[in-house]
């Protein structure tokens, strides 16, 4: 589904579409990632991005548009968003591994 703002000609994609219930406090898994507990974890922090359909973020599918695209600075959005929420599932013990990264694709989905 394709939302045109008011005032634009152009339409931005559904991935790249942030809503009022997408907040960066957000916590979309109840089991935070451990040293031990990866694919509980990744099973369950993929489908709660397919839900919010933002899981092309992390897989590649949504790809990043160039910097003269008018949907760049709206993907680095999407993406902050995204790696905050994934950064919030991390248990405090190894979330530093993770927050050098500069783009959610870079992290381990």
């Amino acid at each position: 589904m394709m939302d045109t703002t008011e005032g634009s000609r152009q339409s931005t994609p559904e991935a790249l579409q942030l809503h009022g219930s997408g907040h960066p406090d957000m916590i979309l898994v109840g089991t935070l990632l451990t040293k031990h507990n990866y694919l509980t974890w990744s099973y369950a922090i993929k489908r709660a991005l397919r839900a919010k359909m933002k899981l092309g973020v992390i897989n590649g599918t949504t790809l990043k548009p160039s910097i003269t695209d008018a949907h760049f600075e709206q993907w680095i959005r999407v993406d902050s968003m995204v790696m905050t929420w994934i950064l919030n599932c991390i248990s405090k013990e190894i979330v530093n591994g993770f927050i050098s990264s500069l783009q959610s694709t870079e992290h381990i989905l």
